[in-house]
């Protein structure tokens, strides 16, 4: 009602502005015609002396007509000021002063307007709801009245009452032809609700029509409402048209299980609301048909689904995340939407629920293109946040929304395709490549997107792949020198954190949120190297791997200087480990000969 009620204050400024315009112009014209007469003046308007004075002038001249001499022009008549005309009180606005007149003026004129406002706002909305409400319930009590009296046959009565809610439509349509928005409201709306009772005494109170034909009736009065609510800009008649639509299916439940007809027609139904909530721009419209669309499949897939449907139930799914997801997305483009931070909630919902829905639906069925799956629809979430990139700022959240979705599914892809220590592979090189994108780009959740992977892929790899047989199974064994395929892992898994702070860093002008992240990507490389050698070998090889590290970054000083707070830390950590553990520990352990040659000693 608001929205009615706005777009009629509007059309009544338009009108109002016309009409001042026009008045202007006129006052235009007779200020013109009024200078006109000032620069000509008229004979009739000069004085008599002036006349005589000039008739004697002409007469003295014309004996020496045959010598031409210059005559002096005669002074200028003042012309006589015309007569006053009266002005209409509409012509010219009334002089409003600057003064401290003026602004008490404009307060009383304000603190009168308000409680007129009230009073409109009573009188012409609250009240005509009102009237609507009471006009509906005295339909239904007269009704029931009738039948208790017997005055009318079952037929006739719901002749009658569908007769009385196309009449009060018709009405409704008349009043709002005579600019009567919000009392047309009232009628059109009390008389679909008319409709939708007839239709459901039709078939549910007393049977007279089949459940196709109640069907073809609850249908035509859902699509005449949207007709109505559209071209007449009434939300209100829409959201009653909505409700009702999502309430068919139950009024119309027999307990047979009839899938294609009722998502067909939920499918049908969201389509033609969310069309009318991208004409008119009503998006209160689409938070109500994903509700309603969710609570009908909810319900259905508890009360019939089987193993035999899942085909046609993932077809349903994917005809909903199309129409819900693809509505959404081309009324972000065409900047029809102004719920702009609730679209951002949108994507996020629809994507989780139809790739949870997916997943666990036909997880067992083809589990070897489920990674395909989420990877293909990792890349449309990023596809569609790229067309919305050159878009204004108020599609941000939704294009934030479909970056971080991407990612996301991008990175269950892994676990979902693979298994076991592959996982954690496939994360640490993706998470390499995320900070190779960083490089082009400046958003902070590809940054997040990169660390947290990284972290998930280590950890993963010492609290799963640690305890896998054929990781820890050996490749060479030297002697106190032993590779196993976990080693190899975690030091891959290290290389690619060096990896992604080298890319944060090397050749770019980074800023201080990247070369801490650079910092925080070095750490965790060292400590999987740190940890591994000291968990694969004997104490005094781990010191030797230890040394390895901290040479190696010690020679990386001289290339960039951001490498010397690794190469410090490292060699503090070799000398803590050489005398707490592999000298102060090893004699209490009375391990101190355990190697002793001339290279593999301390």
């Amino acid at each position: 009602m608001a929205d009615s009620s706005s777009n009629e204050t509007l059309g009544e400024l338009r009108e109002s502005c016309r009409r001042l315009q026009s008045e202007l112009n006129a006052l235009r014209e007779r200020i013109r015609r009024i200078e006109q007469r000032q620069a000509t003046p008229s004979p009739a308007s000069q004085s008599l002396p002036d006349l005589l004075a000039r008739e004697a002038a002409a007469k003295r001249s014309s004996p020496r007509a045959a010598t031409p001499s210059i005559e002096s022009p005669a002074p200028k008549p003042q012309p006589t000021a015309p007569a006053a005309r009266p002005v209409p009180s509409h012509a010219t606005p009334p002089y409003v002063s600057r003064g401290p007149r003026a602004t008490s003026g404009a307060a009383s004129v304000s603190n009168a307007q308000k409680p007129q406002a009230v009073e409109l706002l009573v009188g012409r909305t609250g009240l005509n709801l009102a009237g609507a409400f009471i006009l509906l319930l005295a339909v239904g009590f007269f009704i029931k009245y009738s039948f208790e009296q017997g005055w009318l046959s079952e037929t006739t009565r719901v002749l009658v009452a569908g007769l009385a809610g196309l009449t009060l439509v018709g009405i409704g349509e008349f009043c709002l032809f005579r600019s009567m928005r919000v009392f047309a409201g009232g009628l059109i709306g009390c008389g679909v609700g008319v409709l939708y009772l007839a239709a459901f005494g039709a078939y549910n109170y007393y049977t007279l029509i089949d459940s196709q034909t109640a069907a073809i009736l609850y249908v035509g009065v859902t699509a005449l409402s949207i007709i109505v609510s559209t071209h007449a800009k009434l939300l209100p008649i829409a959201i009653m048209a909505l409700i009702g639509g999502f309430w068919t299916p139950f009024a119309l439940h027999t307990g047979d299980d009839r899938q294609v007809a009722l998502l067909t027609y939920v499918l049908l139904l969201d389509a033609g609301f969310l069309i009318c909530a991208l004409i008119r721009r009503w998006d209160v419209l689409r938070p109500l048909c994903w509700i309603g669309t969710a609570l009908l499949f909810v319900w259905w897939y508890e009360e019939f689904y089987h193993a035999a449907a899942m085909w046609r139930t993932a077809g349903f799914i994917f005809a909903f995340y199309i129409l819900l997801h693809g509505e959404t997305l081309l009324g972000l483009w065409r900047g029809t939407i102004r719920w702009n931070r609730f679209s951002g909630h949108a994507i996020h919902l629809n994507n989780a629920v139809f790739f949870g829905s997916i997943y666990f639906l036909m997880r067992d069925a083809i589990p070897e293109w489920m990674g395909l799956f989420a990877v293909t629809t990792a890349g449309l979430q990023w596809l569609a946040a790229w067309r919305l990139h050159g878009h204004p700022d108020s599609v941000t959240p939704a294009r934030t929304a479909l970056w971080l979705d991407g990612a996301a599914i991008l990175a269950l892809a892994a676990p979902i395709q693979f298994d076991r220590y592959l996982v954690s592979l496939t994360w640490a090189i993706q998470s390499a490549v995320t900070f190779l994108f960083c490089r082009r780009h400046d958003r902070l959740f590809l940054r997040i997107k990169a660390t947290g992977i990284l972290i998930a892929a280590s950890i993963h790899l010492w609290s799963i792949d640690r305890t896998d047989p054929e990781l820890v199974r050996l490749i060479a064994d030297m002697g106190h020198w032993r590779v196993t395929w976990f080693l190899i892992y975690v030091v891959f898994t290290g290389l690619c954190a060096y990896a992604g702070g080298v890319l944060l860093t090397s050749r770019r002008v980074c800023s201080d949120l990247d070369r801490r992240l650079a910092q925080l990507t070095y750490a965790i490389g060292n400590l999987l190297l740190l940890a591994a050698f000291a968990y694969q070998w004997d104490r005094y090889l781990a010191t030797w791997g230890w040394l390895l590290v901290a040479a190696s970054w010690l020679l990386a000083t001289r290339w960039s200087a951001s490498a010397a707070p690794s190469a410090l830390a490292l060699a503090v950590a070799v000398a803590i480990k050489f005398i707490a553990w592999d000298t102060i520990a090893a004699v209490a352990q009375g391990t101190w000969a355990e190697i002793d040659n001339l290279i593999l000693s301390r």
